[in-house]
């Protein structure tokens, strides 16, 4: 592995950049925490306006769970990859998304994949279940344990590729707004994948060859179609599938990173100013706001995301742009999963900062609790493990 490579997975390995939970209300529409999946709330609306629509699981009980990406707790820490988040599936009695850090969750839990985990969901929901019904909905769970954020063009995406059927009320993201994104990846796709077929003849064999290997790219899972690629590459991997559906991952954050840029300079430029103005150190009998603290850790999280994304940007201008530094790209590319947990958790950071942020400012309500309301949300959402 490259030096500088080795040296970035080491720096985020060493932070232990796994997540504490964040408190969160009800998702803006503009903004959706991308760290839980409330599936209770959008089913329980769907049934309020008097929706026709295909429940996502087939055992009515389970449509009343709410999925989140945890911390990862200590029974689990052998089984999980660097920065890989726990996939929690929560059976509350509200349909309220409430951080297990307050103490106040009620309801049932189980982790995906942990130890007796189908055995504790047939215990409570599927153990009645005819096989295909208890399958189905375990086999959806595990799709959410495969991806390391809930965006919402994350799951159609996984949901399409999977070949399983998802109504539009669990979505949350237009179809068009899909395709823009997804036409988007797939032409960062088409420099890669004409490196399989450099050698051959006309230009529209080439483009035809192309096209085909783009689509099973997107796919990640016709494996022997992308043999080709990856020999060019000289990728040695035992899941070529997951490489490939993880350097997907990376363009995708890419082109939300750019997007959140916008949100993230207010929410910046609004701290800062909080953390000048020593009127806002704010005392309530318990904490003291020191601004200090959730900015400079807002800072490090942006930092260490630039540096990746940095590094992203170099290699591929350099191979696909200028024609140099083959090596270099083909090191980073043999990284992608590791990236893309990190990618993922490290953006979900930073989202959940600016959802805060935002709905702070949507209330107006610019008092001494509120702001410290704020301050807790941020301090607390910005823990490292």
């Amino acid at each position: 592995m490259d030096n500088r490579n080795k040296d970035l997975l080491d720096k985020l390995v060493a932070r232990g950049r796994t997540l504490r939970v964040q408190k969160t209300g009800a998702a803006r529409q503009a903004r959706i925490n991308t760290r839980v999946f409330n599936c209770f709330r959008l089913t329980k609306m769907a049934n309020q306006e008097g929706r026709i629509f295909r429940p996502l699981f087939y055992t009515d009980a389970m449509n009343s769970c709410i999925v989140s990406k945890e911390v990862v707790p200590s029974h689990m820490k052998a089984l999980m990859r660097p920065h890989q988040l726990a996939t929690k599936v929560h059976f509350p009695y509200s349909d309220e998304y409430v951080p297990q850090a307050m103490g106040r969750v009620g309801g049932k839990s189980v982790y995906v994949g942990e130890a007796n985990f189908e055995r504790k969901l047939d215990d409570h929901f599927l153990g009645s279940q005819p096989e295909e019904v208890r399958d189905h909905d375990i086999e959806i769970l595990r799709m959410f344990d495969t991806l390391p954020s809930l965006d919402p063009f994350l799951i159609r995406d996984k949901f399409e590729i999977s070949d399983h059927d998802i109504d539009e009320v669990y979505l949350q993201i237009p179809l068009e707004e899909w395709q823009d994104i997804k036409n988007s990846i797939i032409s960062k796709f088409r420099p890669l994948a004409r490196i399989a077929f450099s050698g051959a003849g006309k230009e529209e064999d080439l483009e035809i060859h192309t096209l085909r290997l783009v689509e099973k790219m997107w796919e990640a899972v016709d494996i022997e179609l992308l043999k080709p690629l990856t020999m060019a590459l000289r990728i040695e991997t035992t899941d070529a599938g997951a490489l490939y559906y993880a350097w997907k991952g990376i363009v995708y954050y890419d082109y939300k990173i750019s997007n959140m840029q916008p949100d993230m300079v207010k929410m910046m430029e609004f701290l800062i100013r909080l953390n000048k103005d020593r009127s806002m150190r704010i005392y309530n009998g318990s904490v003291t706001t020191d601004w200090t603290v959730p900015l400079t850790r807002i800072k490090e999280h942006r930092s260490d995301l630039n540096a990746v994304m940095s590094r992203y940007h170099k290699v591929y201008d350099d191979f696909f742009v200028k024609g140099e530094n083959p090596t270099e790209f083909r090191q980073f590319f043999a990284i992608a999963e590791d990236l893309f947990w990190f990618l993922g958790g490290t953006i979900s950071i930073l989202d959940s900062c600016i959802e805060q942020y935002q709905k702070f400012m949507d209330r107006g309500q610019f008092v001494p609790d509120a702001l410290v309301d704020l301050w807790s949300d941020l301090v607390e959402l910005t823990k490292t493990q």
